[in-house]
C-alpha cells in the first residue's frame, strides 16, 4: 500500500516539542472505479455547473465584494507559488 506520513511539530505553553505524525494512506482505483466515476462525472456535468453557479450568485448577493475578494486571493496564491517553484530551482 502507499503510505504518506506527515509529521508536525509544535512547542506547548511548558516548552516542550510535541511532534504528531499522521498516516495517510492511498488506496488502489481500480480500473473499473476510474471509469465508474469517469461516468458519473460527465454525465453530471451540467448539474454540477449549475450548482457552483448558483453558489457562486449567492455569495454574490450576501457579499458583492466577494469576487473582487476572489480575484486578489487567487493572484496571491498564484505569485506565491510561482516564487515557490523560483526559488526551489
Amino acid at each position: 500500500m502507499n503510505q504518506q506520513i506527515e509529521e508536525t511539530q509544535e512547542i506547548n505553553e511548558q516548552g516542550q516539542i510535541i511532534i504528531t505524525r499522521t498516516v495517510f494512506i492511498k488506496k488502489p482505483v481500480s480500473e473499473s472505479q476510474r471509469r465508474a466515476a469517469k461516468k458519473y462525472q460527465q454525465k453530471n456535468k451540467e448539474k454540477h455547473n449549475e450548482l457552483s453557479k448558483q453558489g457562486y450568485r449567492r455569495m454574490k448577493e450576501r457579499d458583492p465584494e466577494f469576487l473582487e475578494k476572489k480575484r486578489v486571493k487567487n493572484r496571491e496564491y498564484y505569485y506565491k507559488t510561482k516564487l515557490e517553484k523560483l526559488l526551489d530551482n
